[in-house]
């Protein structure tokens, strides 16, 4: 190396930062050997900010659009003569982080698996999933780069994403825990549910120095295993609803259906001789002893019952007519 590349490293005179990526937060300004000429120029841009870092520690903070010469203890000749032993590395090493304090907004997240909690009201072990998006800025450069740099050039917003992201699905368990939504809910407050994981979302950024300004849940799904889950239980209540309707306890309702699968088989009582008529008749026979139906010699009564066993598929239509033209004959 020349006497003249030698100075020339350290001969730099304006320090500024000009990058285009949009997705850098912190960038380390290369400076060849870490060496600065005295009194150079530093120049911080509108929305950005910068770090002294001097012999590995952080000396000063610039927070605003400025203009000042930074004094050290480099001197372009006497530095340079004197590391001519070592190599021409000055012992005296002034690292500048700049970084941005503009807004990152719209940023996209959602659970990589579903969020494990239970349900309220069914009292069922559920997964839901959900997405949406927040918003994030420095609030704090000195904490942040502390906890998130750990000695790189280059530190992306999208890397710093990955760190809160990781945490949202225990604020998500934690806050529908709390908030004792159940599923069937979770769509209509998502405004509400999304402030309440906003707020931990935020006191968790905060312990890295971030400010989460923005926080929204756009959507939610339940995994596969819960919807199988939660049809059969609607399946069962909408069966108990239904034989409420005609004053049949879920219990025989269910020893009703048991008759009939058992006409249908052929090893069931089918393959006796019996026909889903004599179910009927048998059903008919399960019915007279309950309470409810003192008045069962009712014609209306009878043929509405009848119209509800129809409708819920426990006798054909072939002998729903003939059991009501059987009623009717009785007028």
């Amino acid at each position: 190396m020349g006497l003249r590349d030698m100075l020339k490293r350290q001969m730099r005179s304006v320090l500024q930062w000009q990058d285009d990526d949009p997705d850098t937060l912190f960038q380390l300004l290369p400076t060849p050997g870490d060496e600065i000429k005295h009194a150079s120029r530093l120049i911080v841009g509108p929305a950005q900010g910068c770090l002294l870092v001097y012999e590995g520690r952080i000396v000063d903070a610039i927070t605003e659009q400025t203009t000042l010469s930074l004094k050290t203890d480099n001197h372009p000749f006497l530095t340079t003569l004197a590391s001519l032993p070592t190599l021409f590395e000055s012992p005296h090493k002034v690292q500048l982080y700049f970084y941005r304090t503009t807004l990152f907004p719209g940023l996209r997240w959602g659970t990589a698996q579903p969020v494990r909690y239970l349900d309220p009201v069914y009292r069922l072990p559920l997964g839901v999933g959900m997405n949406g998006t927040y918003s994030l800025r420095l609030a704090d450069a000195r904490t942040a780069f502390l906890r998130l740099c750990a000695g790189e050039r280059r530190v992306t917003i999208s890397r710093i994403k990955t760190v809160l992201d990781a945490q949202l699905p225990q604020s998500i368990a934690a806050t529908l825990a709390g908030a004792a939504y159940s599923c069937t809910d979770i769509d209509s407050r998502l405004d509400e549910l999304g402030a309440r994981i906003h707020e931990r979302l935020a006191r968790l950024a905060g312990e890295y120095g971030l400010a989460v300004p923005e926080f929204a849940v756009n959507g939610s799904i339940l995994d596969r295993e819960s919807r199988e889950r939660l049809e059969t239980v609607f399946a069962m209540r909408a069966r108990q609803q239904a034989a409420e309707e005609v004053h049949l306890s879920y219990e025989r309702l269910q020893q009703i259906e048991a008759l009939r699968d058992a006409a249908r088989s052929e090893n069931g009582l089918a393959g006796a001789g019996l026909q889903l008529g004599t179910g009927l008749d048998l059903a008919a026979r399960l019915l007279a002893p309950a309470a409810s139906l003192a008045a069962a010699d009712d014609l209306t009564e009878r043929l509405r019952l009848l119209h509800q066993l129809r409708e819920q598929g426990l006798i054909s239509q072939e002998d729903f007519e003939e059991r009501k033209r059987a009623l009717l004959a009785r007028i």
